[in-house]
């Protein structure tokens, strides 16, 4: 994917920060991480389509390819918009494309992930909305469980979690951390790898709790970790880890769809031993049986 803002100063960044465009739905101030984002557009006409999610408003045609719409307000239960500079932002999340319906955008800040915090919820109502919010002057920022809206969404995509796979019981021998920062995606990569047979697994939704529960370890096969989180990101922890005497020859998984050039590079900077575009579950399972030797 090519960004729209050309992946500005990315490689110059520390390990543990990221640009986000920060954005408005309503009242709510979000942000996105500006590697997702392929383009900003004003308001297109968008068709209407039969048994649509109430989250999407329909598509729209930028350049002859069909695009989803989807109303973030509705994402977060607010009021209906009547804003005549209602815009788009076209994205990319998780090999999947769409426009999200906001109000505006208002700037580009550097984040350091250290300072984001966990949020359980943004508006009313039991489920999580948000993986993680940072205050930005004297704002909350929240940022938006964007893998929790596409499930929502497409429950029946490859997202979901009817996959099925051979259980094989040599993986149960196999000692994995895992760390992921969407509390559903969480959910799902602790189904697809149960089912396959790797069970004896410690799960984490934030780098930080995953790097000192490590440091609690005495032996770890394999770690496969997402490149966005709250505390360290997946870079950040692949560092520390890489440092540290006790693990720094354990193999690491980035399981991320962000795969611009300058990730890659940040990969092999740090030692992360491969990557894996997220949902892609089957492959996952297929490295992760490679690195921990396991033999199918």
């Amino acid at each position: 994917m090519s960004s729209f803002f050309d992946e500005t100063d990315y490689e110059n960044e520390d390990l543990n920060e990221f640009e986000v465009m920060v954005y408005r739905a309503n009242a709510i101030h979000l942000a996105i991480n500006i590697l997702k984002i392929r383009e900003i557009i004003t308001v297109q006409p968008i068709t209407p389509t039969p048994n649509r999610h109430h989250f999407v408003e329909g598509v729209i045609q930028v350049r002859e390819e069909t695009i989803p719409v989807i109303d973030v307000g509705k994402v977060l239960d607010l009021p209906a918009q009547n804003n005549d500079q209602t815009k788009m932002m076209i994205v990319e999340i998780n090999e999947l494309t769409m426009a999200l319906l906001i109000e505006d955008v208002d700037q580009i800040c550097r984040v350091n992930w250290s300072n984001v915090h966990n949020a359980d919820e943004i508006a009313a109502g039991s489920e999580a909305q948000a993986t993680g919010t940072f205050m930005l002057e004297d704002k909350s920022i929240f940022l938006l469980d964007y893998e929790k809206m596409i499930m929502d969404i497409a429950s029946e995509s490859s997202l979901s979690q009817d996959e099925t796979y051979r259980y094989v019981n040599e993986r149960e021998q196999k000692m994995v951390v895992a760390i992921e920062d969407s509390k559903t995606m969480l959910v799902v990569l602790r189904t697809q790898l149960t089912a396959a047979g790797y069970t004896n697994v410690q799960y984490f939704d934030d780098g930080r709790k995953a790097f000192e529960a490590l440091q609690r370890l005495n032996h770890c096969d394999l770690i496969v970790t997402d490149l966005e989180m709250p505390g360290l990101t997946g870079h950040q922890l692949t560092k520390y880890i890489r440092d540290d005497q006790t693990h720094k020859a354990v193999p690491i998984v980035l399981f991320s769809a962000i795969e611009s050039e300058n990730v890659v590079e940040r990969n092999d900077e740090v030692g992360v031993s491969t990557q894996v575009s997220k949902p892609n579950y089957e492959q996952l399972i297929r490295v992760m049986d490679s690195y921990a030797t396991v033999n199918v």
